[in-house]
């Protein structure tokens, strides 16, 4: 689930860090080209 990786990252982040800590998300399976995915439609609920 998408949603509950970049959520769980971003309570990670440590509360020092300024700015945007997310910039972008790739996902791809081990012998296969990654697909970036915008991150922003996860970002908003969280």
């Amino acid at each position: 689930n998408a949603n509950a990786v970049i959520e769980a990252v971003v309570r990670a982040r440590p509360p020092t860090a300024k700015g945007r800590y997310l910039e972008g998300v790739t996902i791809s399976a081990t012998m296969s080209p990654g697909v970036r995915i915008d991150p922003s439609p996860y970002l908003s609920g969280v």
